[in-house]
């Protein structure tokens, strides 16, 4: 049986961990992400960064014209309440990936 580039290396995610540029904080909780036109995505993030994050739903369909939308990223710390604005920027079969929008 032919093994797949991670069976033979099982390391390979932590290579591209440290290729990338940006600080990854493992964050395996639930996320609600709104969508500039109120519609709510529920998922669940295995982890953030500085730049974005991945929102594991499950959702298969009709979800591809979502690519370029903008959203806020609902927080809630405690008794504080966040919104962090976002754009999803690649939409895959059952995720989103989304990029956080610098405020000014």
């Amino acid at each position: 049986m032919k093994k797949t580039m991670n069976e033979s290396n099982p390391n390979i995610n932590q290579i591209r961990q440290l290729r990338q540029r940006h600080l990854r904080v493992p964050y395996d909780r639930d996320l609600v992400l709104r969508l500039e036109d109120g519609r709510l995505l529920t998922g669940r993030a295995k982890d953030i960064s500085s730049s974005g994050f991945l929102l594991i739903t499950g959702m298969h369909n009709g979800t591809q014209e979502l690519t370029g939308t903008r959203a806020a990223l609902l927080v809630e710390l405690d008794v504080e309440k966040f919104e962090l604005p976002c754009q999803i920027v690649r939409v895959d079969k059952n995720c989103f990936a989304a990029s956080f929008i610098k405020q000014e």
